[in-house]
């Protein structure tokens, strides 16, 4: 069995496991996962002033684009967590919703609680003037939790919801909506 194949199992294991197990562990699980994000944010503003990268210039123009992603981050993580908190679930793997969420944000994306974080983590890093924020740690984070949605998440998900998953993959976007434009001829 490969690691991956585990890490799916442990995550079934805790995700169709009793409820009072799930709430103590994704209260932890959040904790630690917020804790991560200011270490990210800190240690990234930290290289920047070590080795000379912080941007102090365009002061205005970081807060005209900063301010409107931080925001739409927030808002999309936001709106995600009251379906989530509708189903009696968390965004924490090992306690998500009983119910496969396919409506509201989950209508235009497959995760918009990590979309959502991603464009709020590229706000901060333009409000912080920190290139390594914005330029380094934000797209790596995007690379490192969408190689853990397609290896552990979706095949987890398939197993737990079945076909009911297959199709909502097919219909809804990974992490950026699909927006169509339709021009009429006359």
């Amino acid at each position: 069995m490969s690691l991956s194949d585990r890490m799916i199992a442990f995550v079934y294991r805790w995700a169709t496991g009793p409820a009072g197990k799930r709430w103590p562990v994704s209260v932890v699980g959040m904790l630690t996962f917020l804790a991560m994000c200011v270490v990210v944010i800190w240690g990234s503003t930290r290289v920047d002033v070590l080795i000379g990268l912080r941007v102090t210039g365009f002061s205005t123009l970081r807060q005209i684009l900063g301010w409107p992603l931080l925001v739409l981050g927030f808002i999309l993580m936001y709106w995600t967590l009251i379906f989530f908190f509708r189903e009696r679930g968390t965004p924490f793997p090992l306690n998500p919703p009983r119910n496969l969420i396919t409506s509201g944000p989950y209508g235009i994306t497959r995760n918009p609680m990590l979309g959502g974080g991603f464009i709020s983590f590229f706000g901060i890093g333009l409000l912080l003037g920190s290139v390594t924020l914005f330029l380094v740690a934000t797209p790596l984070l995007v690379l490192l939790f969408t190689i853990f949605v397609k290896r552990i998440e979706e095949p987890e998900l398939t197993k737990r919801f079945g076909d009911d998953y297959v199709q909502y993959q097919k219909q809804v976007p990974r992490f950026f909506p699909k927006f169509q434009c339709r021009l009429q001829r006359h």
